[in-house]
């Protein structure tokens, strides 16, 4: 009986001291917690106060930390409407402060002006690509541009024909433009150039004038050719007779 007890106890020994040296192997990396002394005997009543205090601290700190954070996130979306408010009311003061440049001095009449003329200008060459076989549209100084090579051209290079071409995208732009403003062109007359035309560029600009100036248009077309003549609706003819008035039918 003695035996057992003493096998029991040395196993009972020997476990404890292995956990006693488990413990300290652990606690060697605990060396930086305030009061705790990893070589003293861990078997003591108060050895391990520092550590459960530190425990404690860690808890406490570790709550704090996750409320932050729960506050931190519940910001996140606040902050990112302020982003976009601050954004927003950028754009807005950006605008202002152009507007408040350019209403001084007569600048926003002229930048009225040029968006005028940009809107002229884009009406008036899509109008000439459509009568010259998309050759030919209008820089932004209103030369001609090719628009095969994208050389600009004086008007004064053009062919009598060409020249009409663009002179009759001009005045058809004006008055579409005229138009858009509200108050209707209701007539438009032109005189002569068309004999300056061959047939094929003659059927186009013929095509566009009716495409652009027909509906509720008055359009009154002054030429000798009986092409123009056969294209439109209503004809007076007017032919010169013996010495006199000249007669019309």
């Amino acid at each position: 009986m003695n035996d057992k007890l003493s096998e029991h106890a040395d196993a009972a020994a020997q476990r404890a001291a292995a956990a006693t040296a488990s413990l300290r192997e652990q606690t060697s990396a605990l060396a930086d917690v305030d009061g705790f002394d990893p070589t003293t005997d861990l078997t003591a009543a108060d050895a391990l106060h520092p550590l459960v205090t530190a425990a404690a601290q860690a808890g406490m700190e570790a709550t704090d930390q996750r409320h932050k954070q729960q506050t931190a996130q519940d910001m996140i979306k606040p902050a990112a409407d302020l982003d976009f408010a601050v954004t927003a009311g950028t754009a807005r003061a950006q605008a202002l402060d152009v507007l408040r440049r350019e209403l001084v001095d007569a600048k926003f009449l002229a930048h009225l002006t040029m968006l005028r003329t940009r809107a002229l200008r884009d009406v008036a060459s899509d109008l000439l690509g459509q009568m010259s076989d998309d050759r030919f549209g209008f820089a932004d100084n209103f030369d001609i541009i090719s628009r095969t090579s994208g050389v600009n051209h004086h008007p004064n290079r053009l062919s009598g024909g060409e020249k009409f071409q663009a002179s009759l995208a001009l005045a058809l732009a004006l008055a579409e433009l005229h138009s858009r403003s509200g108050s209707s062109l209701g007539s438009l007359f032109l005189d002569e150039g068309f004999a300056a035309l061959d047939s094929a560029a003659l059927d186009s600009a013929l095509e566009v004038l009716r495409a652009r100036a027909g509906g509720d248009r008055l359009v009154m077309v002054i030429s000798h050719l009986h092409a123009v003549a056969e294209a439109v609706d209503a004809v007076l003819w007017v032919e010169r007779g013996p010495p006199g008035p000249a007669r019309a039918g």
